[in-house]
């Protein structure tokens, strides 16, 4: 038990628990980062091997970093360790291994407060003190830690789902996970079948596709983004509309929080979507519903 109280407890080592770690320390406040497996954990162990962010290096900078431009003042202190972005990869889009360790040295270079592979199994709200009650596992069993606030950055992504129907699918069909997937080459050989539109299944459909594989993808409504428009990129142009600015209590209409993410790639740094990947051989198929033993059963809905 540690009994001292923390200002802050914060859940998950992403760029979310670091921003605000780093935040929290610039103003003194004790607290502790707790993330269950290793910092950057979905970026290291979660990623196919082509996997491009969708934001390029530029806009991906953690509080205290800038990306170095064309004459700039370098008398300030920043150096690439902490964080500048030389011009000429400012544009590009980083690996997930890039990001990874990109995280890595900020937590080391800003000295935060991290622990690894510690999961929180448990939190009560003690409302006569004014506290939270964390309970967390290690290696070393289990402890109990004691704070005034609680900030729960573990992404909304984070634990994986699979539809009811992949139970039967027979046995001998290799089933993967999208946060399993690597790359063409691990997979057996034959035609590939990726549910899921969106950004991750038509990432992944493309890499098959790019390397000679037969792929079918599963398609439902799933918005499309372009990569540049007039000029710019998508991510300037959301960026200078607001749409990152927008709060949840915000949103006036509740069928918006169910709207899936846009299709977007930052691997090639051009347009994804369905037209794009039909010309590159992929055959687009419905939304998939259900599998009854050997046939996979999906809607009529495709051309919508």
């Amino acid at each position: 038990m540690k009994n001292t109280v923390l200002d802050v407890v914060i859940v998950g080592a992403g760029h979310a628990g670091l921003s605000l770690s780093y935040h929290l320390k610039q103003v003194g406040f004790k607290h502790i980062v707790f993330e269950r497996g290793c910092i950057g954990e979905s970026w290291k162990n979660q990623r196919w091997d082509s996997f491009r962010l969708n934001s390029m290096n530029r806009l991906n900078l953690l509080p205290g970093e800038i990306h170095e431009i064309p004459g700039m003042d370098r008398t300030n202190g920043f150096n690439a360790v902490n964080g500048i972005h030389p011009v000429n990869e400012s544009e590009s889009f980083p690996t997930a291994a890039e990001f990874a360790d990109k995280l890595e040295n900020y937590v080391s270079t800003n000295k935060l407060p991290v622990i690894e592979n510690t999961m929180v199994i448990s939190v009560i709200k003690d409302d006569d003190y004014g506290i939270f009650k964390i309970v967390v596992k290690d290696d070393n069993g289990l402890t109990k830690y004691f704070s005034r606030q609680l900030v729960i950055a573990s992404g909304s992504q984070n634990e994986v789902k699979i539809p009811a129907f992949a139970k039967n699918v027979p046995g001998g069909i290799l089933q993967l996970h999208s946060s399993q997937y690597r790359s063409a080459g691990n997979l057996p050989g034959g035609a590939v079948l990726v549910v899921g539109s969106a950004q991750s299944g038509c990432q992944v459909a493309e890499d098959l596709a790019q390397k000679g594989r037969r792929v079918y993808l599963s398609t439902s409504k799933v918005p499309r983004l372009p990569r540049r428009y007039r000029g710019r990129d998508i991510m300037d142009w959301l960026l200078s509309s607001g749409f990152f600015d927008i709060r949840t209590d915000e949103i006036k209409d509740p069928a918006l929080f169910q709207t899936t993410a846009p299709q977007l790639t930052g691997t090639t740094g051009l347009t994804i979507s369905l037209q794009s990947l039909a010309a590159k051989g992929v055959t687009i198929v419905g939304k998939m519903e259900s599998v009854q033993e050997p046939n996979a059963i999906f809607q009529d809905n495709a051309a919508e």
